[in-house]
């Protein structure tokens, strides 16, 4: 019989084993990024708030998140935000006694924008859907016992890098730097970088947004 817990590890192959390889890396500003920050942010201070206020951490899921995006009117210099991007939050959580689960979430969520985009996070619109969990589910997470199971799980890992993953995060390096930034004033934090290796030829395909406030022309 298998034990309910256990960890395989597996010898990986060197590079040169694999014909082909791809892998890709999304940048801070990526919707999917975007979501998972906030995601974690919002479960940080939950974290924070349920040990203040009970003395422990209660349960709760917060992983869900949605970026919708908004609409604008781009132009060379500039341009208009007609409608603004929405984030929204959802799960469930254990209520707290001394705040509200909505203004703690926003807050969060907030704060996560203001810190890894170079915009103005005010421009989106966040909206908290966090209720409360189940009765069953909070009572697997007593206050003077050990927490216990209410799902099954699986968690995978890998190392070292290979020498393609080795180029990506050196790109993704190199276009969040300050240096880079302060010679192309039109980069925006939302990219994306595909690496794909065939043999021993490696090539990158870089997407990213530009700030049409930088952009005073397509010359420029």
């Amino acid at each position: 019989m298998l034990p309910a817990s256990r960890i395989v590890v597996s010898r990986r192959p060197p590079d040169r084993v694999a014909p082909f390889e791809i892998c890709e890396h999304k940048g801070i500003g990526h919707p999917d990024s975007l979501c998972d920050g906030v995601a974690e942010a919002v479960s940080r201070a939950l974290c924070r708030a349920y040990i203040r206020a009970y003395g422990a951490v209660q349960h709760y899921n917060v992983d869900k998140a949605l970026l919708v995006g908004g609409q604008s009117e781009p132009g060379f210099g500039g341009g208009r935000l007609i409608v603004p991007p929405r984030m929204i939050v959802c799960g469930r959580a254990t209520a707290l006694p001394d705040m509200e689960m909505d203004e703690l979430v926003r807050g969060a969520a907030r704060g996560y924008l203001t810190s890894a985009l170079h915009c103005e996070p005010g421009l989106f619109a966040i909206e908290s859907m966090v209720r409360s969990g189940s009765p069953n589910l909070q009572r697997v997470v007593p206050s003077d016992a050990t927490p216990r199971a209410n799902d099954t799980s699986f968690g995978t890992g890998f190392a070292p890098y290979t020498t393609l993953e080795r180029f990506v995060l050196r790109a993704a390096e190199v276009l969040r730097s300050s240096a880079f930034r302060a010679r192309f004033a039109a980069a925006g934090d939302d990219f994306k970088i595909m690496g794909a290796r065939a043999g021993d030829e490696q090539r990158l395909t870089i997407a990213i947004a530009f700030v049409a406030s930088a952009v005073g022309s397509a010359s420029a």
